[in-house]
């Protein structure tokens, strides 16, 4: 269930996941969480960008384990209409045994493309990540290029231990009206033993039509 109010600042977002899997037990769970949203314009072109989310997780239904974890998410901004930069930090909490988990919803897009943290660690997960982004135009009159950035620092969920750090990189450019390309890199730097080096490449096509 989820419950929007707009607000003169922003939108304010509260939900709850409720989670029961017969054939995976250990991933039955609930969680409670508020959102954050918005945006204040500084000048012609230029707003400033922010975000804050809370959850709290809890066994639920059928699940063999008791577990209470915390979810935390602050961000913010500027943009503008061809560039963007955004300081993040984003805090899974782990009790030793499980980490907060998102059994429905791929880690892909938010904690790195090295796709090292697809399961939050035991010991949870904080990642500090700061993330840019433009788009330009090749030539005048040219198709736009989109380009992005994002740096990320990863521990434990109350950083006492270093887990490594990743650089992700994107260009993607459209071919055609319906086509777009994409190359798309991850870089991860592993500082602890399960947490080895690796690079990935995605070279993709899109159609739209």
């Amino acid at each position: 269930m989820q419950a929007d109010l707009k607000t003169p600042a922003g939108q304010l977002t509260g939900y709850g996941y409720f989670m029961a899997f017969e054939n995976a037990p250990t991933q039955s769970n609930a969680t409670w969480g508020v959102r954050f949203t918005g945006a204040k314009p500084l000048r012609p072109g230029l707003s400033l960008t922010y975000e804050a989310e809370y959850a709290q997780q809890v066994d639920y239904r059928n699940s063999p384990r008791d577990f209470d974890l915390g979810y935390l998410a602050m961000s913010a901004g500027l943009k503008g209409p061809r560039h963007w930069a955004s300081l993040n930090v984003e805090r899974l909490d782990g009790d030793g045994r499980r980490g907060f988990a998102t059994p429905l919803a791929t880690m892909h897009a938010f904690q790195g493309w090295a796709d090292v943290f697809l399961n939050t660690p035991a010991a949870g997960v904080r990642d500090i990540n700061l993330k840019a982004g433009t788009t330009m135009k090749l030539g005048p009159g040219g198709k736009p290029l989109r380009l992005m950035a994002v740096a990320h620092e990863f521990t434990d969920d109350d950083g006492s231990r270093r887990y490594g750090r990743e650089l992700d990189l994107l260009v993607a450019a459209p071919i055609t009206s319906m086509v777009t390309a994409e190359a798309k890199a991850a870089l991860f730097d592993g500082a602890r033993p399960g947490f080895a080096d690796r690079t990935k490449v995605w070279l993709t096509l899109e159609l739209k039509y």
